[in-house]
């Protein structure tokens, strides 16, 4: 009988290690948060290449990874660091749009694909008018 009783006292330890690894690990989660997420470039002259940088913090309490960064054209592209953001520190990234052809009123987006739990497709938007060359 000490024997089982053993075997049951180890059992429930072992369970309830395991129910609390489970529980601090879903608990465990990142998110990002941007100062800001949309700019307003006003006129520029077609050709003219725009460029801004969006900061942003990991308000979360695990690592935050920027998976990808997806735009809606070609004209746009943007640069940002792989590395995981540890909880509280913050980062950049950079946005450039090519106004070449693109007369008119402008409005780009990126999405962030990330692993941040409130908002994993987060938007940064641009928008503006690009004047014809004279």
């Amino acid at each position: 009988m000490p024997f089982l009783m053993n075997n049951t006292i180890r059992f429930l330890i072992f369970l309830a290690v395991l129910i609390f690894i489970s529980t601090t690990m879903a608990l465990a989660q990142a998110d990002i948060h941007f100062e800001e997420d949309r700019y307003e470039f006003g006129e520029v002259k077609e050709g003219q290449k725009v460029k801004r940088t969006f900061t942003y913090k990991n308000t979360g309490n695990a690592p935050l990874i920027l998976s990808d960064l997806r735009t809606t054209c070609g004209c746009t592209v943007s640069e940002w660091d792989k590395n995981p953001l540890p909880p509280g520190e913050q980062n950049k990234i950079t946005v450039v749009f090519d106004t070449k052809g693109k007369v008119g009123r402008q409005h780009k987006t990126v999405s962030v694909l990330s692993n941040s739990a409130q908002n994993p497709v987060a938007k940064l938007r641009l928008y503006g008018n690009v004047l014809p060359k004279e």
